[in-house]
């Protein structure tokens, strides 16, 4: 089958779900400079909110995009990715930010600097899908569009994406995204309150945030002073994994190895703390903290460092407010 030469992304459905698509894909997949573009119906005034002109400067911090680019990019009129909704308001996306360390090389970043605009490409699977950025287009072949999304939802960190897709179909120079309804609504709106120059794995793959912020104070309030006594392996596997049973499927510390009396090296922290990105930031072991949680511990005790200190150094009633104000502050 003759490959077809992609200059635009065109995902359809009903509510969000599209646009949840399309903001993965922008992230994950899509390459600069191709554009993308939301055709939806039947859009809720609830949620459409987020996406109304008056909300543009909470929805800009929300993705992590400071007033300054925002304004670099409106004047050199080169945003990376863009969504554009039915009231022909455009979304640009950007991500300014280094690849998270340990991401597999086929994860997609897309990353622009504003002095000299130097793109940095991570293709998820070269073989069939590459790349020209220079000519602007995209090179697929037709008859990979399945296992491209399956690649997507298998590699890319973004899990049950690949359930909201029901059709890819290829028209002229267009690839055609139609998605399908569902419970989208949580999911987005995780989305975009999450933000900080990426999607994390969690929001994508429908976990409740609050379930996760639950299970993570959790695992603060209740482990063991790790710093202050020996802990037998078996002691501290069973604790992690009652912490985190009520989070389906979800493998962030799951598959770590335990050393007695302390986390794993993946397990540790050394959180890299981008507090002037967004309100979730990333660290080793796919593991998410809110912004203000960080915030607090890093003034408590300093640069990144071992779990164990973190745990010494934090008490569990600063943690559980903050993390309540969190989640009023997000009107979670």
């Amino acid at each position: 089958m003759k490959k077809k030469l992609i200059q635009s992304v065109l995902v359809k459905g009903e509510g969000y779900a599209p646009i949840l698509v399309a903001c993965t894909l922008a992230r994950f997949v899509i390459p600069d400079p191709l554009k993308i573009e939301v055709l939806s119906t039947q859009l809720k005034s609830d949620v459409g909110s987020l996406f109304l002109k008056s909300d543009m400067d909470q929805l800009h911090r929300s993705l992590g995009i400071a007033q300054s680019h925002m304004q670099r990019i409106s004047k050199n009129k080169t945003p990376i990715a863009a969504v554009q909704l039915s009231e022909n308001l455009r979304l640009p996306f950007w991500d300014y930010g280094a690849p998270l360390k340990g991401v597999p090389f086929y994860h997609i970043w897309l990353r622009e600097h504003l002095n000299g605009g130097v793109k940095d490409l991570r293709s998820f699977n070269p073989s069939f899908a590459p790349v020209h950025r220079d000519a602007g287009y995209w090179e697929i072949d037709p008859s990979k569009y399945e296992e491209l999304l399956r690649s997507i939802s298998a590699h890319a960190g973004i899990g049950k994406i690949y359930s909201d897709v029901e059709q890819v179909s290829c028209d002229e120079q267009d690839l055609i995204i139609e998605t399908q309804g569902g419970p989208i609504r949580q999911q987005l709106t995780d989305c975009l309150r999450l933000g900080n120059g990426r999607f994390p794995t969690v929001s994508i793959t429908n976990f409740d945030l609050m379930v996760m912020q639950r299970n993570l104070l959790a695992l603060v309030q209740n482990f063991p002073q790790i710093g202050s006594k020996k802990i037998e392996r078996q002691e501290l596997e069973e604790e992690l994994n009652s912490v985190l049973a009520s989070v389906e499927d979800m493998q962030f510390l799951m598959s770590a190895d335990f050393d007695t009396g302390k986390l794993s090296e993946r397990v540790k922290y050394r959180i890299e703390l981008w507090l002037d990105v967004g309100r979730v930031i990333p660290c080793e072991g796919d593991l998410f903290l809110p912004h203000e949680w960080l915030a607090v511990l890093h003034k408590r005790v300093g640069p990144p460092m071992a779990y164990s200190r973190l745990v010494d150094s934090i008490s569990r009633q600063e943690a559980s407010a903050h993390l309540q104000k969190y989640q009023i502050d997000e009107g979670i």
